[in-house]
C-alpha cells in the first residue's frame, strides 16, 4: 500500500513498506530507531532535538495509566512530533492499525515537561482524556487508556491534514483562488496515493469555505501602507528556515526593497545586470523596479537570467533610484563584493541612468538598443514618414543604417552617423523632403548631442537590450496573482512566491543544472552578429578602412535589428528581413516563375503627421490605409521607342500596346502575370516583357543586362558611393566582383540591378512579392546622386 509520510517540518515522502512496529521507512539510508531504555520508539530520532519543550502549563503528577482498551505492547507503538493544519504542535502515536493525534495542552518552561491530549477523546464527554507526559522531548509512555468511542486516524488522513495545512499557508497571502488551490491539491493527492488517498480529502464545497475563511482572517486592512504584516517580509520556506525578504524600506521616499541576502550575494558575482520599471503590474500610484542577473554556468559555458531584486516605489525620481542602488551597493560592500566588475543595462530614463552612474560609475552603465530603435521609429512616425519607411525600400534601408550605427566601434559611430545624415535620399515631393530634414535634425540633436555616446554604443556586446526585464513584466501582467494594478498585499505576496521559485532555480543552477535554452532564431542571429563583430574588429586592426567598408559592415549588422509596426511593437508575424535562418546572410534568389514587373508613374503622396496609435496591428504593410495610392501609367509608344534607342535595340515586331492607366495600393493584387524562362536571366526578361509586351524578351534581355552593368560600373566609381548603391549593395561580396559576375548570362538579378534599371530607364518599377503579398517600389527619381549615363557611348 502506497502512503504519504510527513515529518515535523511539513515535508512528505512516498513510501510503501510498514515495519513490525507500525513505523514507515522514509528511504533506504534512514537508520532504524535506536534501542532505548524507555519503552517507546521514536519514528524519526532526528526530530527530537527540534521539539520545543516549553509552554505555560505547570508540572503535574499523574497516576500511572491503566492498560488501554486496545492494549498493545509498548514496542509496537512509535511516535513523532509534527504540526497540525492550524500550525499547533501535535504528537502522532502510530500503531499497526492506524494513528492517534495528541495536541499540546500545557507545558512548563522550567521543568521541560509538556502534556499532550488525544484529540479524538476530547470530542466525547469523558471523565478523563488520554494524556501523554513528555519530558524534554521524550514521551514517558505511549500506552495510555482511551475512551471507548475514540477512533484512530490512518496514515492517509494524517497526510491529507498535512497537505491541508500547507495549502492554507500558501493561499493565505498569495491570493490564489480557492478553486485553483483545491484542483491542484486534489491532483497531487490523486496521482500520489490514488483514489483511496484523494477520497480522504474534504470535498470542494466544504474546502472552499475553509480557504475563504483563512484568507479573510489573514488579509489585513492595510490602513498604513508601510505597516506590512511580518509574515510578508519573510521568504517562503520550511518552518524555522524562513529568511528576511524585505531588504530595507523608506517611508519618507515611499520605497520597499525586496531581496534575500543569498540572492544579493549571488548577483554580486554576476557580470551583467538588467533593470526595468513597470506601472501596470504595480498598485495605482506605485511602480515596480526589477533587477535581473545573468547567471553564468562555467560547466555548460552558457547562462540563464534570474530575478533577484524587486523595488516597489512611490515615485520615479533620481533620489528614489539612488536610494535603491545605494542600498544594493552597501549590501555588496558588506559581502566584500563592491569592487567586482559588473555592468548595468537600463532603458533611457534619465533619472535611472543618472542614479546608476552616481552609485556604480559612468563606465558601468549603458542603455538598450531596442529602446533606441523604438525611439527613432517613434519620431519617424511623428513626422509622418512611417508609410514612406514601409513603402520605399531605399528610404527603409536608409533608416535601417541609422538604426545599425550603434553597433560600430565608439570612435566610428559619430563619423558614420554624420556621413549618413549628410547624404539623405532626395525625394521628388518637397514636403516629404522637409519632413525628412526635420527627422534627421531630431536624430542629430537627440543622439549626437544630448545623449552620451556610452549609453548607445553596443559594440561587441552579446546582450544589447533590456528585453529580459521587459518580457518578465509582460508575463507578470498576465499572471493570475498580479494582473493589472494589484493591491500592495497581492503584489508582495506574488514577490514572495516568485522569489521562492527563483531561489530554487538558482540552487539548481549552482548545483550544475543546465541553463534553459533560449530562442534558437535569436541565438543564430546573435551568433552571426558576434562573427561580424570579430571580422570587422580584425579589419580595422590590420588596415585602413573606407566608408564602403563601414557600410558593408552595417549592412551585415541589420539582420539583428527589429522591425516595427505603427504602434511601436515589433513585427513577428511578417518578416521583411530576407535572411537565411542558418547563417544569417541574404538569401539568394530562387529560380522559377517570376511575376511581371510593371512600370508605374507615381507622384509621392504626402502622409500627414500622426501621433502613436493605441492599436495592436501586427503588420501595417497589409493595411491599405497605411500606404499611399499609386497611379499605374504604362509607357506609351514614344516612351517605348526612347527605351529601345537607349538600349540600342530595334523595336520588336511583336511589341504590343500596354494596358490603360489605373490606380492601385499596397493591398492590390496583380491582375495579370507573365512568364519568363528560369535560366538566370528571368529578371531581365521580365522587365523587357513589361515594357515591350509578352514574348519580346529574347532579343532584348541581353542588351538590358549589359546596359545595367555598364551603368553600375560608372556609379561605383564615384567617391563617396551614392547612397542608393550602398542601400542595395549585396553583403556577400564587394561591388566590383558583383558587377563582374552579373555580366554573365546565368547570374540572377538582385535589388541593386532593379534599382539601377529604374534610374537608367527613367521608369518606376514595382515588384510584387507573393510571399508577403506586398509591393516593393524602385523609384526613378528617388535620388539625384548619380551620374547621368548614355548607353550610346558603350
Amino acid at each position: 500500500m502506497m502512503l504519504l509520510r510527513f515529518s515535523e517540518e511539513g515535508r512528505f515522502s512516498l513510501f510503501g513498506c510498514r515495519d513490525r512496529r507500525g513505523g514507515v521507512s522514509l528511504s533506504s539510508d534512514a537508520p532504524p530507531p535506536p534501542n532505548s531504555s524507555i519503552s517507546c520508539q521514536p519514528r524519526n530520532p532526528s526530530l527530537l532535538s527540534s521539539v520545543p519543550s516549553s509552554s505555560s502549563a505547570p508540572s503535574l503528577s499523574l497516576p500511572s495509566s491503566s492498560r488501554p482498551l486496545d492494549s498493545r505492547a509498548e514496542d509496537e507503538l512509535t511516535y513523532e512530533f509534527g504540526l497540525s493544519k492550524f500550525g499547533g504542535e501535535v504528537l502522532y502515536v502510530h500503531t499497526p492499525d492506524g494513528c492517534r493525534v495528541f495536541c499540546k495542552s500545557g507545558a512548563s518552561s522550567i521543568s521541560g515537561i509538556s502534556y499532550y491530549r488525544c484529540m479524538s477523546c476530547r470530542k466525547h464527554p469523558s471523565p478523563s482524556v488520554a494524556t501523554i507526559r513528555v519530558d524534554h522531548g521524550l514521551p514517558q509512555s505511549l500506552d495510555v487508556e482511551h475512551d471507548p468511542r475514540c477512533t484512530q486516524r490512518d496514515e492517509q488522513e494524517i497526510a491529507c491534514s498535512q497537505v491541508d495545512r500547507k495549502v492554507r499557508e500558501v493561499v493565505k497571502w498569495s491570493g490564489i483562488p480557492s478553486s485553483l488551490a483545491f484542483t491542484l491539491t486534489h491532483g497531487i493527492l490523486k496521482t500520489t496515493g490514488g483514489e483511496q488517498l484523494a477520497s480522504k480529502f474534504a470535498p470542494y464545497h466544504i474546502y472552499r469555505h475553509r480557504l475563504d475563511s483563512t484568507k479573510r482572517g489573514s488579509l489585513p486592512a492595510m490602513q498604513d501602507e508601510f505597516n506590512l504584516p511580518e509574515e510578508l517580509t519573510m521568504t517562503v520556506d520550511m518552518p524555522g528556515l524562513e529568511a528576511p525578504l524585505l531588504l530595507c524600506a523608506s517611508k519618507e521616499l515611499g520605497i520597499y526593497i525586496f531581496a534575500s541576502k543569498y540572492d544579493v550575494q549571488l548577483a554580486g558575482s554576476a557580470d551583467l545586470i538588467v533593470g526595468d520599471s513597470t506601472f501596470d503590474a504595480a498598485p495605482n500610484g506605485w511602480q515596480l523596479l526589477t533587477l535581473h542577473m545573468r547567471f553564468w554556468s562555467e560547466h555548460h559555458q552558457d547562462f540563464e537570467w534570474s530575478t533577484f531584486l524587486h523595488a516597489v516605489m512611490r515615485s520615479k525620481n533620481e533620489v528614489s533610484y539612488k536610494y535603491v542602488f545605494s542600498e544594493l551597493s552597501r549590501q555588496w560592500d558588506s559581502l566584500g563584493l563592491k569592487h567586482t566588475r559588473r555592468y548595468f543595462r537600463f532603458d533611457y530614463e534619465r533619472a535611472q541612468l543618472n542614479a546608476a552612474e552616481d552609485v556604480f560609475g559612468k563606465d558601468c552603465v549603458g542603455g538598450c538598443m531596442f529602446h533606441y530603435s523604438q525611439a527613432v521609429i517613434k519620431n519617424l512616425k511623428q513626422h509622418g514618414l512611417f508609410s514612406l519607411y514601409k513603402s520605399c525600400q531605399e528610404f527603409h534601408s536608409y533608416v535601417r543604417y541609422l538604426l545599425a550605427v550603434p553597433l560600430l566601434p565608439p570612435d566610428l559611430i559619430v563619423l558614420a552617423a554624420r556621413e549618413i545624415l549628410d547624404h539623405p535620399p532626395q525625394l521628388a515631393d518637397r514636403e516629404l523632403c522637409d519632413r525628412v530634414a526635420k527627422f534627421l535634425a531630431y536624430f542629430h540633436d537627440q543622439w549626437l548631442v544630448k545623449t552620451e555616446l556610452r549609453h548607445w554604443c553596443f559594440w561587441q556586446w552579446d546582450v544589447r537590450t533590456t528585453n529580459v526585464a521587459e518580457g518578465f513584466h509582460s508575463r507578470l501582467q498576465q499572471h493570475p496573482l498580479v494582473k493589472k494594478h494589484p493591491n500592495l498585499i497581492g503584489l508582495v505576496s506574488f514577490i514572495r512566491i516568485w522569489q521562492s521559485e527563483q531561489s530554487t532555480r538558482k540552487a539548481q543552477l549552482v548545483r550544475g543544472d543546465k541553463p534553459k535554452p533560449r530562442n534558437p532564431t535569436y541565438e543564430r542571429q546573435n551568433k552571426h552578429l558576434m562573427h561580424v563583430f570579430a571580422k570587422f574588429d580584425h579589419l580595422i586592426s590590420t588596415e585602413q578602412i573606407s566608408f564602403q567598408d563601414i557600410f558593408n559592415y552595417l549592412c551585415e549588422c541589420r539582420v539583428a535589428l527589429p522591425e516595427f509596426a505603427l504602434n511601436g511593437v515589433t513585427l513577428k508575424s511578417v518578416r521583411k528581413r530576407k535572411i537565411d535562418a542558418n547563417d544569417g546572410i541574404d538569401s539568394e534568389p530562387k529560380k522559377g516563375k517570376v511575376p511581371c514587373r510593371k512600370e508605374i508613374d507615381s507622384s509621392a503622396v504626402v502622409e500627414p503627421s500622426v501621433e502613436p496609435r493605441e492599436d495592436s496591428e501586427d503588420d501595417l504593410i497589409l493595411d491599405p490605409n497605411s500606404s499611399p495610392n499609386y497611379n499605374f501609367s504604362p509607357p506609351d509608344e514614344t516612351e517605348i521607342m526612347r527605351i529601345a534607342q537607349l538600349l540600342c535595340v530595334d523595336m520588336p515586331e511583336n511589341a504590343s500596346e500596354n494596358q490603360s492607366s489605373s490606380m492601385f495600393t499596397q493591398a492590390s493584387r496583380p491582375r495579370s502575370t507573365g512568364f519568363s524562362d528560369p535560366d538566370g536571366a528571368c529578371g531581365f526578361r521580365t522587365i523587357a516583357q513589361c515594357i515591350f509586351g509578352p514574348e519580346t524578351d529574347e532579343p532584348i534581355h541581353g542588351a538590358l543586362r549589359s546596359a545595367i552593368c555598364a551603368f553600375l560600373e560608372s556609379q561605383i566609381s564615384i567617391q563617396p558611393l551614392p547612397m542608393w548603391v550602398i542601400s542595395h549593395a549585396p553583403s556577400q561580396r564587394d561591388l566590383a566582383t558583383h558587377v563582374h559576375l552579373m555580366k554573365g548570362n546565368d547570374y540572377w538579378m538582385t535589388d541593386l540591378e532593379i534599382q539601377a534599371a529604374a534610374l537608367l530607364l527613367d521608369v518606376n518599377i514595382f515588384v510584387f512579392d507573393p510571399q508577403y503579398q506586398t509591393w516593393t517600389p524602385y523609384y526613378r527619381t528617388t535620388l539625384s546622386q548619380y551620374i547621368p549615363y548614355d548607353t550610346h557611348h558603350t
